[in-house]
């Protein structure tokens, strides 16, 4: 699994922030859950290196979860994701597997409010 994260210009302070986080993998297993720590360095990517050849979904906020135990990482509840994936295809007329999904984008702002918390000082990358 590659994790990297698209950081913007925040003008007024003259810094950088995260606002996506892309998760590359190419087999998910939609029956677990999957957990990713806030405080990992993260490759950071532009606008220009999105690879545009792979199925990408951007992830709703009802699949996020806290960690029971640990504060730092939140995670994605691929079951629900699944769900969500399949009866949003349903009845569309797309010709797409869940298991053709090889990215998965997700807002910042989403981590940090299942989190209920400020993350965005702590997202650094390599």
């Amino acid at each position: 699994m590659k994790i990297s994260v698209l950081y913007d210009l925040d003008i007024d302070n003259a810094r950088l922030f995260p606002l996506w986080m892309m998760i590359n993998y190419f087999t998910f297993d939609w029956t677990k859950t999957i957990y990713i720590s806030i405080e990992t360095p993260f490759e950071r990517f532009t606008f220009d290196e999105i690879e545009t050849d792979v199925l990408a979904l951007s992830v709703p906020d009802h699949v996020y979860v806290r960690h029971p135990h640990d504060p730092t990482l939140f995670g994605l509840h691929l079951p629900s994701l699944r769900n969500y994936i399949i009866k949003t295809l349903d009845g569309s007329g797309q010709q797409v597997e869940v298991n053709d999904i090889q990215r998965l984008i997700l807002r910042v702002t989403d981590i940090e409010d299942v989190l209920e918390a400020e993350i965005r000082s702590k997202v650094q990358w390599k």
